[in-house]
């Protein structure tokens, strides 16, 4: 019956395909060279001149979020010592990473000391405290929080009020009412639409495994600071893998939730499409896996589509495993090898203790993920990405230095960028999305609902209530920055999952070297709607086996 659901493109031979596939990767690599030159001359890496080691690490470090809160409430750590242990690490690593752009050390440091106040103050009755009270965190700068400006890297919105206590995120204030402490907001690709880091306004953020490297995005400051140990845990969102690609570059878990399981308000941008905004959901970035479901029983709607179950109450004997390697497609990359065998150890790993296992064919939409996205994404009710960019229609004359208004226009922003990066306010990949939606036809969003509906059906059958299936988070490891560019198609890899509203969790397994440095290997695993609990309690297990985050070089 699987192979009847699920029997996929068969792989092409023949030695056409083999060489127009040799074409295609030798263009594909020149484009990668020449958009990683372009992109980069006029914001390198913060290279440090030597990372140096330490051997009195703060043991608080690397401990997980609920572990934190219990030493908080318990007086063995005030909260304002653990406060300052993560403030000392971000300021020790920041200059050279970028992730956090808006710090609120002075504010968090207040925060903690009230927090242990009222731990003082009901020693008598502290499980009714709040579950996380006194621990820090940090949050992608799309979130709007009290005092601070949100601008999601849009240089025009910097000089907008900062966000009122009204306005802030309702995930924010969720994680508020947990007890949480705010440490600072992280950088963001421009508008979160771009899977590097890196805006007009905030700058770039590096990789804690190679500065030299992107963290991915949009939720690349979160992915990187966690990664590198400023932060326990961070709030990031995802529509097309922002959550998932930085946890997999970083080598951290993160979380897609299924769709419309958590609320968007208070995001910039929102989603204006009821469909497109259950497609974006915020979630939790996390070194350790067993934070995963307590945070995100703080940020589930109290009127979920599906209720949220615990990732303890499921037995992992009786789970059904299926592992897909790559989308069988010639546009995307394919897989890199050394995450192909990352992904079959971790599945060959779950076959011995559960109940059975499965490796599957691509099924053939997997191949027209990307274009699929797209329209589904850019339906005609959605705002255009293009219409807030034209809304930052502010230049620097390049005759004087005054700002004027000009009719914002994607031709001269691309004169602008070519000419003179001052005197444009976007980054390159922000450019060419909009020329792309000036250009690209209307999309047909009709046929490929069509066939989004007739792939979640057999999806449905084959994972059923109790199956959960790996998948590549991203077909390479994370590349040098501007070279991201050249593989725009193989955000279908994580974006099939935000149209399909499956919810799924990426997993760190392991470091692997590549050149000079180790970086993060990983997958996804995923589920069928409602199922979030399936996709916790296997990354859990896996983290068990394979170790979960590993420390990086800039961590030590």
């Amino acid at each position: 019956k699987i192979e009847t659901i699920n029997k996929g493109r068969p792989f092409m031979n023949g030695t056409l395909v083999s060489l127009l596939i040799s074409i295609r990767d030798l263009l594909r690599a020149t484009l990668r060279q020449g958009f990683g030159a372009i992109t980069s001359s006029y914001d390198p890496p913060r290279l440090p001149p030597s990372l140096q080691t330490s051997s009195d690490k703060d043991p608080l470090l690397k401990l997980p979020a609920i572990e934190l809160a219990q030493l908080i409430k318990s007086g063995k750590y005030t909260s304002v010592q653990v406060v300052k242990v993560f403030i000392a690490q971000i300021e020790r690593i920041n200059p050279f990473l970028n992730a956090v752009v808006v710090p609120r050390y002075a504010k968090a440091l207040k925060e903690a000391e009230e927090a242990d106040n009222i731990i003082r103050s009901r020693q008598d009755s502290l499980d009714y405290l709040p579950p996380f009270l006194g621990v820090p965190i940090t949050i992608k700068e799309c979130f709007a929080v009290e005092g601070h400006k949100n601008t999601a890297g849009l240089v025009i919105r910097s000089k907008s009020q900062p966000s009122s206590k009204e306005e802030e995120a309702e995930t924010v204030k969720r994680l508020r009412r947990a007890g949480f402490i705010i440490l600072g907001l992280t950088n963001t690709s421009e508008l979160c639409m771009w899977f590097e880091c890196h805006n007009r306004l905030y700058g770039r953020t590096g990789n804690p495994y190679d500065l030299t490297r992107h963290p991915g995005g949009s939720s690349g400051g979160e992915g990187s600071i966690v990664g590198s140990g400023g932060s326990v845990v961070g709030l990031g969102s995802d529509i097309g893998g922002s959550i998932r690609m930085p946890a997999f570059f970083c080598g951290v878990f993160g979380h897609k939730a299924t769709g419309g399981m958590i609320t968007n308000h208070g995001q910039f941008p929102t989603p204006t499409s009821p469909v497109v905004d259950n497609y974006c959901t915020p979630g939790p970035l996390c070194r350790y896996a067993q934070d995963i479901y307590p945070i995100l029983r703080i940020l589930v709607n109290p009127d979920p589509p599906y209720p949220l179950h615990d990732p303890k109450d499921v037995d992992i004997s009786r789970i059904r495993v299926f592992s897909i390697l790559g989308d069988g497609g010639w546009i995307s990359e394919n897989v890199d090898e050394r995450l192909v065998k990352a992904q079959t150890s971790a599945f060959r790993f779950l076959s011995g203790i559960c109940r059975s296992a499965e490796e599957v064919a691509p099924f053939p939409e997997f191949a027209r993920v990307f274009e699929m996205w797209s329209a589904l994404v850019g339906r005609p009710e959605e705002t255009k990405f293009t219409h807030y960019l034209e809304a930052s229609s502010v230049v620097q004359n390049s005759d004087a230095d005054q700002i004027q208004n000009r009719k914002w226009s994607i031709y001269h922003q691309l004169w602008l960028w070519f000419t003179s990066h001052k005197q444009s306010n976007h980054t390159f990949p922000a450019l060419m999305l909009s020329l792309f939606e000036h250009a690209a036809p209307p999309p047909k969003v009709e046929f490929w609902e069509s066939k989004l509906k007739g792939l979640k059906e057999a999806l449905d059958e084959l994972l059923g209530e109790d199956g959960v299936l790996l998948y590549p988070t991203h077909p390479n490891f994370a590349l040098h920055h501007g070279e991201a560019l050249s593989g725009f198609v193989n955000m279908g890899y994580t974006g099939l999952f935000n149209i399909l509203e499956y919810p799924s969790t990426a997993v760190p397994l392991g470091l692997c070297q590549v050149k000079n440095n180790y970086l993060p290997l990983g997958c996804q695993i995923v589920a069928k709607r409602g199922n979030d609990h399936l996709t916790i309690a296997v990354a859990e297990v896996l983290q068990k086996e394979f170790g979960g985050w590993k420390p990086s070089p800039l961590f030590e």
